[in-house]
């Protein structure tokens, strides 16, 4: 049975970012047409309703005590779910009632009685995405907490063969006129009017900008971009700056809070595309980007501390391919042009172009891989090799897990699992453009029944990186101890890996059933003996007579033979204790650990 395609978005071309040129360049009045967002002024507000008498035992404090009353607000027993927006469309009934908000989709029906503004304003939002309405009418209010007892689970992305309305920019040629000056440090623009803006526009359509964008807010200010203008008769480039002017826009209140902007200028051969963070404290990591490139579609996902910053464009022409540089200030994307020659236009923007999202609300994106190779790692588990698009990069941080998504009898199921890496070339560099998994098969699982159908060119869905655990924890650690069950193991390989090349000594106690569950012990046992200070510790709970190692489970006196002593109040972040297995070993472990006294902050349980 193949995997399904479910985060596939095709989307028509919208708000082109041009630049058109007329004259020589030195001294002449230069006339550019320029894609802007809208402004704040441009729609037309929705007039206000009013708040509805709505009858004893139907105010907030009734709503709030309804969720603590234990009663299944859901409709679905718990259970978090991807709903499609074909099953989305399906609850539009005053007895069953969906919604979906940013992204979360809730089930509004108990709620209908309750709402302020009556049933029938919120029944304009039943079976549908209603985020726009939301936001224009009740942006103050925060939903996820008021319907957090309501939350049936997330909105999948809509398939290749959906629509895809888009908000679309028109700007006359006279609007938007650039003066050159030698003297000028840059190019002043003045903008006019001639802006038209697609009402029916799903928010996150809309071209973004890169300053100053509140998450929740249904304005953008203007994109602050560069093009490339001949100099001279030799023909060489030079960037020059549009420097746009900024839209006033609710301001977040977090200092930290990152600006960031997004430029461009070109070659004969290239087009290079620099995205300039423009934040305190900024340090990148080679994990911090996520590049989708694919023919004409650039989509880029760059993390910032806290926040993340999503380009979304398609480009003028084809590429073939990409090259990402990591500066102090800013990042590069170079890709080669499939065809050498002067693009008039960079491309258009395309849905949640410019969105600025906290990472805890952000929802991952999935990218669509080639099972490129399948091996056998032992009885019931299997090596994957995933391959991205040509020129994407995709680096998942030491400690993350990535998620497959797959269609089973119409239903979405979706699965954790973190990426390895080889431990048997050190310092073993991550590809930029595939994906390890190593993933035990489980005979009842419903996942596994589809992973092992899967054989090489066949398509699987992936998320973006997800977790947790941050890696400067490693850097402080003297000593690392990984306690791991089973699959529980794959994540302590990258943890293994970044010991190996510093001075740091790090031991696993890696329990299992039986000889044949130890995946990789033949390297493991390897680096053991090589004394590379590590050290791996077996131990098994159903050994055949011949093991002569530790027969059992990992107990409270296992732990205490081989942990290192429990440091002193200033000396937490010498030891980093990493726990990952099934929920009943990760949480028999973190219990004695703690009896035992190890500060909390030594401790990392993946789940």
């Amino acid at each position: 049975m193949a995997m399904h395609s479910l985060a596939s978005v095709s989307t028509p071309p919208c708000s082109p970012l041009s630049s058109r040129r007329s004259g020589n360049f030195s001294n002449k009045l230069l006339t550019v047409t320029r894609a802007v967002p809208p402004s704040p002024t441009t729609k037309k507000p929705l007039e206000k309703k009013g708040r509805k008498n709505l009858g004893p035992g139907c105010g907030l404090l009734d709503w709030v005590r309804l969720g603590k009353s234990g009663k299944d607000l859901t409709g679905v027993n718990g259970a978090t779910l991807c709903v499609t927006e074909e099953e989305l469309a399906k609850h539009c009934t005053m007895d069953d009632a969906w919604t979906a908000i940013r992204g979360v989709v809730y089930n509004m029906t108990y709620y209908i009685k309750f709402h302020p503004g009556g049933k029938e304003e919120l029944m304009e939002g039943a079976g549908k995405d209603c985020t726009l309405l939301f936001d224009e009418v009740h942006s103050w209010v925060k939903v996820e907490s008021m319907l957090a007892k309501c939350k049936v689970g997330t909105l999948a992305p809509r398939s290749s063969a959906g629509k895809v309305k888009c908000t679309r920019i028109e700007v006359t040629p006279s609007s938007l006129t650039v003066h050159h000056n030698e003297n000028a440090a840059t190019s002043q623009a003045r903008i006019g009017t001639g802006i038209r803006v697609d009402e029916d526009a799903r928010p996150g359509d809309e071209p973004a900008g890169t300053n100053q964008v509140s998450p929740v807010s249904p304005t953008r200010p203007p994109l602050n971009t560069t093009t490339t203008l001949p100099s001279g008769e030799g023909g060489s480039v030079e960037p020059v700056a549009l420097n746009l002017p900024t839209v006033r826009v609710r301001r977040n209140s977090d200092n930290n809070r990152p600006s960031p902007k997004m430029d461009w200028h070109q070659t004969q051969e290239a087009v290079i595309v620099t995205i300039h963070p423009q934040c305190k404290n900024l340090n990148l990591k080679s994990t911090d980007l996520i590049l989708d490139i694919n023919q004409r579609t650039f989509e880029a996902a760059l993390f910032i501390n806290d926040w993340v910053y999503d380009l979304n464009l398609a480009l003028h022409e084809d590429v073939t391919s990409s090259q990402v540089t990591f500066n102090a200030d800013n990042l590069q994307i170079r890709m080669d042009k499939n065809t050498a020659m002067h693009w008039e236009v960079l491309g258009s923007y395309l849905p949640g172009h410019g969105a600025l999202t906290t990472r805890a609300k952000r929802e991952p994106r999935h990218h669509l891989c080639t099972v490129d190779e399948i091996k056998d790692v032992t009885h019931d588990t299997k090596h994957f090799r995933l391959q991205l698009s040509k020129g994407s990069y995709f680096k998942v941080p030491v400690g993350h897990h990535i998620s497959l998504r797959a269609k089973l009898d119409d239903n979405i199921i979706s699965r954790d699992y973190t990426p390895i890496t080889d431990l048997s070339h050190l310092p073993c560099e991550q590809q930029r453009d595939c994906v390890h998994l190593m993933i035990k098969l489980y005979k009842d699982g419903k996942m596994s029944k589809l992973l092992s159908q899967l054989k090489a060119g066949d398509k699987v869905w992936m998320s973006d990186p997800q977790g947790t655990f941050d890696e400067s924890r490693l850097h402080l650690a003297e000593k690392i101890i990984m306690i791991a069950a089973g699959s529980g193991f794959t994540p302590m390989v990258g943890i293994i890996q970044n010991a190996l090349q510093t001075t740091r000594s790090a031991k696993l106690l890696f329990a299992n059933k039986t000889e044949g569950d130890i995946v990789w012990r033949e390297k493991l046992d390897s680096l053991s003996r090589q004394g590379r200070r590590f050290e791996v510790i077996h131990v098994l709970s159903s050994a055949g007579v011949a093991w002569d190692g530790i027969h059992g489970r990992v107990t409270h006196g296992l732990l205490r033979e081989h942990l290192p002593p429990i440091p002193l109040a200033s000396q937490k972040n010498k030891i980093c204790i990493c726990v990952c297995g099934p929920t009943p070993f990760s949480e028999s472990m973190s219990s004695i650990l703690l009896e035992m006294q190890y500060p909390i902050e030594c401790i990392h349980v993946f789940s």
